[in-house]
């Protein structure tokens, strides 16, 4: 049994950008390991590409196809799933809730976008369509809230180069107040 695909990482070049050597087999039977571009100059995310070519590769597509796929932009879900193990690595309590926020109420609009097109209408939309939904404040609060994380650590790590979120709050709500009732023992 073959081992396990997982190909090599190489430095930037004059260029600055992450390549990687992955094996490819030719229909001949002889094998190369041709330098793809990861479009990229930041190693954690060359990293991140690297897993996905080498999924790509392993899930039957042509390497050369694959690599072009790798070297776009990174998508929200993409770089959503890597931010989640990250945070669940480092033991961060709230993580799974955050994921189910994300996986709720975020993903389905926004997780095929790559990370540097999603604007602040989009995330206007998502919070809007969350209060439209008739959940409380708090719920589009903490949608709000993990949306800001995400796209924070994606700023912060020069991924994208301003947080769409930090523009958008959350939309007025008319939230139902009971009035406050006294119990007796009567």
């Amino acid at each position: 049994m073959p081992r396990a695909r997982t190909g090599t990482l190489v430095p930037p070049g004059a260029d600055g950008f992450w390549r990687a050597r992955v094996t490819k087999d030719k229909p001949d039977g002889t094998k190369t390991r041709p330098l793809y571009s990861l479009g990229t100059t930041d190693m954690a995310i060359a990293r991140r590409k690297l897993a996905r070519l080498n999924a790509l590769i392993m899930a039957g597509r042509d390497p050369h196809d694959a690599a072009i796929e790798v070297g776009t932009a990174e998508r929200v879900k993409d770089y959503a799933e890597a931010w989640h193990a990250r945070r669940e690595a480092q033991g961060i309590a709230m993580a799974p809730y955050e994921r189910a926020n994300l996986k709720r109420h975020a993903l389905d609009a926004i997780g095929a976008l790559p990370l540097c097109d999603v604007t602040p209408s989009h995330v206007r939309g998502i919070l809007d369509d969350v209060a439209a939904k008739g959940l409380k404040r708090a719920t589009v609060e903490q949608v709000r809230g993990v949306l800001h994380r995400l796209f924070d650590a994606a700023w912060r790590s020069e991924v994208i180069e301003a947080n769409p979120v930090a523009r958008v709050r959350v939309p007025p709500m008319r939230e139902v107040r009971k009035e406050r009732v006294i119990l007796s023992d009567d």
